[in-house]
């Protein structure tokens, strides 16, 4: 498996979206198009204008449009557009979870000189640049731990660092990665971990209605982020009631949703994690004879979602999460192996964030959001009663205001600003560093057509960090061409992207500077009838990097990462199946920490392949998910051979071949979920690094997951709710 099972559980456990996937708020249309001989029409654009959402028609002209930006009592247009005929334009008023069985003609065919530009296409669109989303159902199709961090792994470009958790993109290291809630940022998404073993995602996928990764050339809102960002999209107010219990052998989950008023204006959602994996440890052997788990981990996690829809145009949420971990372990001295070192971690964490958007009107939004993260980890290291504390603290406010607005019929502007208040204290041994820091960010960004399908964003990012005490001012903009049913987009973009240094504890404090990546990417996309593809080439130039040179820090680090991205989804072209391929090749070189001089970057495997693949049997009752992960070794240093072959040796090869089974039934007026999940099935070994030790250059340890296998059964019990088999077919998208 690729995480550690100590974190790895935590996000089984959120496997409890699955639960109320069928409560979403969610609104079907769906009809058929003919012609005027009433004969359908296959190969029509259906869509809902001013919204993402849309679908072509099949052989027989029927259509299904699933949304979730719609609720009772809207009033939409829906478009209908083919090549040859008048495009058609409906008003509709939603009553109710769907409308069904619509009849729209088209008429009579008419003749073409030239195809009838309609600018289906919204500026808005253009704007929200997210070529890999994910909703929280696509989590679980996307990877067999259903987290938000796996499930980003299984996309071209992204690797999980297995011994932290992090996202690497595209030969960054995974601090290069931010995460966006709501458009504000979460400072600490990667969970508690210890040395070697990896952590996971601190919030549930089912918090959101969308998650997606921009891997690179991200727009003008987003900075301290040399590589990519997450955004993640919260849900609307709660339709209805449900409880919510997944029950496990070492853990209890419990989500309930509560709505406050009438017409979902406003809802409560609780939640509250246990999790003891002590009885796991002790009845199922771990795979490494030096490190071992002594007790715990031990996870409480609470967390508290406040939403009110004031207006149709005044929207408010507040969102607290809170969690406790404790995990003790046992490692042997690679010097002395009869020697047992002990550690003990806990970390407490409280994150906690007010939002408020006012639509003024379909041209004009305002946001206002504040939000603060309270953080603190405390390692003791020992023998023989002897421990060296490691310890950091922060605390982090975040003030951020955006305007979005059109200026006139095809430009938007995207402007804002935001403020950062730092306080950390970092403790290590006998070392330690306390700092207040203060960083603000100013940025505009305008989105624009140039002419008929061509398209254009451009922006600028001006930065001043107190720590650092230096500004920088970046530009960034994308030119793309879409055609004109959406399917094919070409592009290229441009920017520059800085990032501030974390603390070291042996540099100068006066010496800081901002880290700095230039990204150039050049990219394809075909989105057409449940599936979609993309092929990306794409060059990073890092300078002003962290570098060590006789004891003394600098920034005088540099490097570059290029290389070949391709994804294709496909859940058209078999009947109850999905599956998805996504392939990349890295090639990633710094001059960087203590490397001697331009080196392989140790986190990069130069070739990673993923194929994975859901399909539902016994009539939809039973969803089969196949997972297959490759990743070519990665660059360590022996220091045996010497800095001339720095980074010069790789690790083996990586497979990983795993699965999961979610069967679907019902007891009474409850829907059940039983889910059983296997990671690595083969059991093949994963080795991400090597420790030497410091005496003995030939003496070495392998980094690798505690567990080479992780089985999982738990079962989610929906009070109140009979979903039928409503729920596979959601997940699958198909009838």
């Amino acid at each position: 498996m690729e995480k550690t099972v100590a974190f790895r559980i935590k996000f089984l456990l959120l496997l409890t979206f699955l639960s109320s996937a069928g409560l979403a708020a969610q609104v079907k249309i769906s009809g058929t198009v003919t012609d005027a001989g009433e004969k359908p029409v296959s190969g029509a654009i259906v869509f809902i204008e001013n919204h993402f959402s849309e679908a072509d028609t099949d052989e027989n002209g029927k259509f299904e449009i699933i949304s979730d930006y719609l609720k009772s009592g809207d009033h939409i247009t829906l478009m209908v557009h083919k090549k040859g005929f008048t495009d058609k334009a409906l008003e509709i008023n939603i009553s109710g979870q769907a409308v069904t069985d619509l009849k729209i003609n088209l008429g009579i065919k008419v003749a073409i000189v030239d195809e009838v530009y309609i600018d289906k296409i919204q500026i808005k669109d253009i704007q929200e640049q997210k070529p890999f989303a994910k909703s929280d159902i696509d989590v679980i199709l996307g990877s067999p731990e259903s987290s938000v961090l796996a499930s980003m792994s299984y996309l071209p470009g992204v690797q999980q660092v297995g011994e932290t958790g992090e996202l690497s993109v595209r030969g960054g290291e995974g601090f290069e990665t931010r995460y966006l809630f709501d458009g504000m940022l979460v400072n600490n998404m990667v969970g508690a971990n210890i040395d070697g073993q990896a952590g996971g995602s601190r919030l549930s996928p089912s918090l959101f209605r969308e998650m997606a990764i921009i891997q690179g050339g991200f727009s003008a809102e987003y900075g301290n982020a040399l590589s990519s960002v997450v955004r993640m999209t919260s849900k609307d107010v709660a339709p209805s009631k449900n409880l919510n219990f997944l029950l496990s052998p070492f853990s209890l989950d419990t989500q309930m949703a509560m709505p406050i008023k009438a017409e979902n204006k406003q809802s409560v959602e609780v939640g509250i994690n246990i999790m003891d994996f002590d009885l796991y440890a002790r009845n199922i052997k771990d795979d490494l004879d030096y490190q071992s788990l002594k007790n715990g981990p031990y996870t409480l996690t609470g967390n508290l979602f406040y939403k009110n829809n004031f207006s149709d145009k005044l929207k408010f949420r507040y969102f607290s999460n809170n969690s406790f971990t404790r995990i003790d372990a046992l490692a042997l001295d690679i010097d002395n192996p009869v020697q047992e070192l002990s550690s003990r971690v806990k970390n407490l964490n409280y994150f906690n964030q007010a939002t408020l958007t006012y639509e003024r009107n379909a041209n004009t939004k305002f946001f206002f959001g504040i939000n603060n993260t309270f953080n603190t980890d405390e390692t003791l290291y020992g023998k023989n009663g002897n421990f060296l504390l490691y310890r950091k603290d922060f605390n982090i406010t975040q003030f951020k205001t955006s305007l979005n607005k059109k200026l006139r019929k095809n430009t938007f502007i995207n402007t804002g600003i935001e403020y950062f208040i730092e306080n950390s204290d970092l403790i290590n041994g006998d070392r330690s560093v306390d700092y207040l820091n203060n960083y603000a960010g100013l940025y505009t960004e305008l989105t624009t057509k140039l002419y008929r399908n061509l398209y254009a964003s451009i922006g600028a990012r001006g930065e001043y960090s107190w720590l650092v005490k230096k500004a920088n001012l970046g530009g960034r903009f994308d030119v793309k061409y879409l055609d004109n049913a959406n399917e094919n987009e070409v592009g290229i973009s441009y920017g520059n992207f800085y990032q501030q240094p974390g603390i070291v504890y042996n540099s100068n404090m006066n010496d800081l500077d901002f880290s700095r990546a230039d990204h150039s990417i050049l990219y394809y996309r075909y989105k057409n009838n449940g599936r979609n593809f993309s092929l990306e080439l794409y060059h990073k130039k890092y300078s002003n990097l962290l570098l060590y040179t006789s004891q003394q820090a600098n920034y005088d680090g540099y490097g570059y990462a290029r290389g070949l991205d391709v994804y294709f989804r496909d859940g058209k072209t078999f009947d109850r199946m999905e599956y998805r391929i996504s392939y990349s090749y890295t090639d990633a070189k710094r001059k960087y920490l203590n490397y001697p001089d331009e080196a392989p970057f140790h986190l990069n495997s130069k070739n990673k392949f993923t194929l994975s693949a859901n399909y539902s049997l016994f009539d939809s009752n039973l969803l089969l998910g196949a997972f297959y992960n490759y990743a070519s070794g990665r660059p360590y240093y022996n220091p045996g051979l010497g800095p001339d072959a720095f980074n010069s040796e790789r690790t083996q090869d990586i497979h990983d071949l795993s699965s999961n089974l979610i069967y679907s039934f019902n007891v009474k007026n409850s829907a059940m979920l039983l889910i059983f999940s296997v990671s690595n099935l083969l059991g093949n070994n994963k080795i991400y690094n090597y420790t030497y030790s410091e005496n003995d250059p030939y003496i070495r340890r392998e980094v690798s997951p505690m567990y080479r296998r992780f089985f999982f059964i738990g079962l989610n019990i929906a009070f109140g709710l009979n979903k039928n088999n409503d729920l596979i077919d959601q997940i699958l998208k198909r009838k």
